[in-house]
């Protein structure tokens, strides 16, 4: 007898007898005839492997994690020139033109109690921070105008002073309550030593009589390891008896 096939059947032309059907190949038709919630178990791995092998069969990169150390501020350090004499203190930075924004004076005041400081001879103008005798910050005072005789400090006490370029306090994000950490001279620097024949031992030798009451402005040069020299804070340069004061980052 003549056979018709038809797709997914069968049919005869002649007397009906038993037959099975013809089947098709599995596709994506039957796929779609599963179960909704099948398929979307099926789908929802297919997309998953897709994504973790991608497109060109390479597993993709992961974002780089940032880094503890990224993630956190950095410490900003600060080089300073110590002063801890009374002639020294008087005269601070006096006469000096210049000084480099990543240096800084800072001065041992004789005990904590509130502090006062004035611009005489003083030609830049400087940012003034008050430091107690735990080395936490306790006030500032900005932007002290040069050559000027009126007082400049805070109502609370210190013990420490540091006396930066104007606009540092800001640049620095220096506040009351910030602690810093001191660290003291090495004994190592750039300038080396003369303890044979010293030119001087104390900043005085250097200044050829000048006062800090004089009317007018003498030398800068300061007494660093028995030479007189002219100070850190303007060429950069440090010596045995450069101290740094650190600053948390913000």
């Amino acid at each position: 007898m003549r056979q018709t096939t038809l797709k997914g059947h069968a049919r005869y032309d002649g007397p009906a007898r038993c037959c099975t059907p013809t089947r098709e190949p599995k596709t994506l038709r039957h796929l779609l005839s599963l179960d909704r919630n099948a398929y979307g178990i099926a789908l929802g791995l297919a997309l998953l492997g897709w994504t973790l092998v991608g497109c060109n069969g390479q597993p993709p990169r992961q974002a780089k994690a940032l880094s503890q150390d990224s993630a956190q501020p950095k410490t900003i350090v600060v080089n300073v020139e110590i002063v801890d004499d009374r002639f020294e203190i008087t005269r601070g930075l006096m006469c000096r033109e210049q000084m480099r924004d990543d240096w800084g004076m800072l001065f041992f005041m004789e005990q904590t109690r509130v502090q006062s400081f004035w611009m005489k001879n003083t030609l830049i103008p400087l940012d003034m921070v008050f430091i107690g005798e735990d080395w936490r910050v306790v006030g500032s005072y900005e932007n002290a105008t040069p050559e000027t005789t009126s007082p400049r400090g805070i109502s609370m006490p210190s013990r420490y002073v540091l006396e930066l370029t104007a606009g540092s306090v800001k640049r620095l994000g220096i506040m009351p309550g910030m602690y810093t950490r001191f660290t003291p001279p090495t004994g190592r620097g750039e300038s080396g030593q003369n303890t044979e024949n010293p030119q001087c031992r104390r900043d005085q030798d250097c200044t050829n009589m000048w006062s800090p009451s004089s009317a007018s402005c003498g030398t800068v040069q300061r007494c660093f390891e028995g030479r007189c020299i002219e100070p850190p804070a303007i060429t950069g340069r440090t010596n045995g008896e450069t101290a740094q004061l650190a600053f948390p980052g913000r």
